[in-house]
């Protein structure tokens, strides 16, 4: 068992017979036996299996197969204790530096800061209409503001709302028609005619 201020993980190893799905069903049932309203059941898959060659390879990959098969033995048990996000999170300290491999961009559920490693990787964030893509956004831009400013970052952002996301950043970036550097570039995509 682990608990933080958050969240109590119990992790639960399974009898012969007993799958995830069984306890997926009872999750109300067993929140409610520890006196909270929510809790979440997951398993966690198996890595993938090597690839074999050479002179065993038929025997390793047969034994892979059964190292490797996707029959969890083990379930965590996730506890709410509290909600995360009932009062107004404050926003984070903006260093005059960013540290491009651990950007703080939220506070998560089990209250740490959620951070995004953004160097050397390319990142998509995708979600439906209305489910806070743009705070995401704007989080990122918040937490890059100190390399934006010092010319260390230089952001080059495509809105294909024809600039209805980011067209608020424009004026208030450090890179204003009045500068002679310009980090912050719009480009808008038009609709087909």
């Amino acid at each position: 068992m682990r608990s933080d201020q958050a969240l109590d993980v119990l992790t639960v190893r399974m009898v012969r017979g007993q799958t995830p799905e069984e306890f997926h069903r009872v999750t109300a049932n067993l929140a409610y036996a520890f006196g909270r309203r929510h809790a979440r059941v997951y398993t966690e898959r198996p890595d993938q299996p090597p690839t074999r060659s050479g002179y065993w390879a038929l025997l390793l990959s047969a034994v892979d197969r059964l190292r490797y098969r996707d029959r969890p033995s083990v379930v965590y048990l996730v506890i709410v204790r509290t909600d995360a996000l009932r009062t107004v999170v404050e926003p984070f300290d903006v260093p005059t530096v960013p540290n491009f491999t651990s950007l703080p961009l939220a506070r998560r559920e089990d209250l740490r800061h959620w951070r995004l490693h953004l160097l050397a990787t390319h990142v998509l964030i995708g979600g439906a209409t209305r489910s806070g893509k743009g705070s995401v956004l704007w989080s990122l831009v918040r937490a890059l503001v100190g390399g934006i400013t010092s010319g260390l970052v230089r952001l080059w952002v495509i809105d294909p709302k024809g600039s209805m996301e980011f067209a608020m950043g424009r004026r208030s970036s450090p890179g204003s028609p009045a500068s002679h550097s310009r980090p912050w570039r719009t480009c808008s995509t038009r609709p087909w005619t």
